[in-house]
């Protein structure tokens, strides 16, 4: 009867194999990206000029094609140099998306880098930004009064004093 059972069994087993192709994103869509001359003449725009539209274009498209890596480092020197709202919005993404490029995940979950995260959110809400306050809401609810910016610069700082204090 065990027998029988093994025998009745394989054709169900080996019918029932997933045949479905794992799909893999290229991170660097030609068709999508902007031409070289193009980009230079926007992030010129954008980090020469504090072009807000300028960047918002451009970073929209290194989004796009998945240039997370490049991105941040523009949206650091945006957010810094011109407070722009937009370019806080993308660093919270970056630092808080689980991202995997190339079977690496991004995300590092520590207490500093969602501090950070948090950070960034919350300053792209006091500087206007509506998308970002719609985060906001879903991380914090409707029903507490959104927190500052700086309270996360205060845990941040907390974070690290601890790590001093490790051996």
């Amino acid at each position: 009867m065990k027998f029988m059972s093994i025998i009745l069994g394989l054709p169900i087993f080996f019918g029932c194999q997933n045949n479905k192709e794992k799909v893999s994103i290229d991170p660097h869509p030609e068709e999508i990206e902007l031409n070289k001359k193009e980009t230079d003449s926007l992030w010129q725009k954008a980090l020469n000029g504090g072009d807000f539209d300028a960047y918002e274009k451009i970073s929209e498209n290194y989004l796009d094609t998945y240039r997370f890596y490049d991105l941040y480092y523009y949206s650091l020197i945006m957010a810094n140099k011109y407070q722009c709202p937009k370019a806080y919005e993308h660093l919270y993404y970056i630092l808080h998306e689980s991202i995997t490029i190339n079977g690496v995940k991004m995300k590092s979950n520590d207490e500093i880098t969602n501090n950070m995260a948090k950070f960034y959110l919350m300053k792209s809400v006091e500087l206007g930004n509506k998308d970002a306050e719609s985060f906001s809401r879903e991380i914090f609810g409707d029903s507490i009064p959104p927190l500052e910016s700086g309270y996360f610069l205060r845990k941040i700082e907390d974070e690290y004093r601890k790590l001093e204090r490790m051996p």
